[in-house]
């Protein structure tokens, strides 16, 4: 019996935000443990080659955001988020459909707008290179690259004009932690803002 896995990566450099998944194609192949070989005169086997094509196939993820009230992130918000300006909000960014002792979900970047689309050119920088925006004193990151989930809190605020809504949009990469890079180091996030 021979078990294997066939792993693929997704590629981030063509696109900035990727909806696949990486591809996890786990199989066994189970041998004869005699088997038939032909010889010639002079005794000389011929091995039998087996070729085995197993079919392509693609696998899919879900990265969610939920946002909490509290530090515990005990009790999800339910429907829409009520917030007070300045109140703490704490966010959760979890990956679906992955093996969580293999990989581990990292926030890159995190952001803020005043409308559902995340490319509108009116935005607020909450996690920058996985650390952090230095300019909003506010945003703690609480866990990033460390499992299958990304926690990060700050505080509520409203964009100036006639905007009524925040939304918030993450960029996130699923890393090996075999690599012993999903995880930033607190001095390294000070390092990038000198």
């Amino acid at each position: 019996m021979y078990e294997n896995s066939v792993q693929g990566l997704v590629d981030w450099s063509r696109y900035s935000v990727s909806r696949e998944r990486q591809l996890n194609l786990s199989f066994e192949c189970a041998y004869p443990i005699t088997q038939t070989v032909s010889t010639k005169e002079d005794i000389i086997p011929l091995a039998r080659n087996v070729n085995v094509e197993l079919p392509a196939g693609q696998g899919t993820y879900q990265v969610q955001m939920i946002p909490y009230p509290d530090p515990e992130f005990s009790q999800p918000f339910n429907g829409s988020v009520d917030a007070i300006v300045d109140e703490r909000l704490y966010v959760a960014v979890h990956v679906d459909g992955v093996d969580s002792s293999q990989v581990a979900l990292v926030m890159d970047t995190c952001w803020a707008t005043p409308v559902r689309d995340p490319t509108y050119n009116i935005s607020w920088d909450l996690i920058v290179n996985r650390c952090p925006n230095p300019e909003d004193g506010t945003v703690e990151v609480l866990e990033n690259g460390d499992s299958t989930t990304g926690l990060f809190s700050f505080r509520i605020f409203t964009f100036v004009g006639n905007f009524s809504q925040v939304f918030l949009h993450c960029k996130t990469h699923i890393c090996l932690l075999k690599d012993n890079s999903c995880t930033l180091m607190l001095w390294m996030c000070s390092s990038q803002q000198l």
